[in-house]
């Protein structure tokens, strides 16, 4: 199995809870930017976060060309394919990226080709991201901790052990009509 990310950031809990899918292919502006390509947004820290971040989850680079890294998890067989400085759609391969699972986590994605969304059999989202009806057959949601002492994006939280305690994995039905 495989999954697409877009506006990945440095969020490993999809990857952590969900281990049978080995192939991750992550895309997001950062570090030239968090909103879109307006460099005034520009993120001077974001690739050492991601490397701590990465780290801690189990992955360890193991090739980087430009703006394209290869992480591995030799505990878990995964694979993720990051693209850093590369904004969606135009980043956005069908052929390269082509996934069986799309993950939207922290934001609805905006200004997707006609098909896209069709193009994948699941959904992953989670409990922060607005609900939005995509044409899909499975949705996962990534649960998140209620505790408020645990800002899921402070790189201390983003470790395997506190994916795998504090956060869990609901099935969600869609209607399809």
């Amino acid at each position: 199995m495989s999954a697409f990310y877009p506006g990945a950031g440095t969020d490993l809990a999809p990857p952590v809870l969900f281990p049978g899918i080995k192939t991750w292919w992550y895309m997001d502006g950062q570090p030239r930017s968090e909103h879109g390509d307006d460099p005034v947004f520009y993120r001077p820290d974001f690739l050492g976060r991601l490397e701590k971040v990465m780290t801690q989850c189990g992955f360890q680079l193991q090739e980087e060309d430009g703006a394209k890294r290869r992480y591995y998890s030799a505990s878990t067989d995964q694979t993720i394919h990051y693209e850093t400085n590369t904004l969606f759609p135009g980043g956005w391969d069908p052929v390269k990226h082509a996934a069986d699972a799309l993950v939207l986590c922290g934001y609805d994605l905006q200004g997707a080709p006609p098909g896209f969304f069709s193009s994948f059999s699941s959904f992953i989202t989670n409990s922060v991201t607005v609900d939005t009806p995509y044409p899909v057959k499975s949705v996962k949601r990534i649960e998140y901790p209620l505790l408020t002492d645990l800002e899921y994006w402070m790189p201390e939280h983003c470790t395997k052990g506190h994916y795998q305690r504090y956060y869990s994995v609901s099935d969600k039905t869609v209607d399809q009509t």
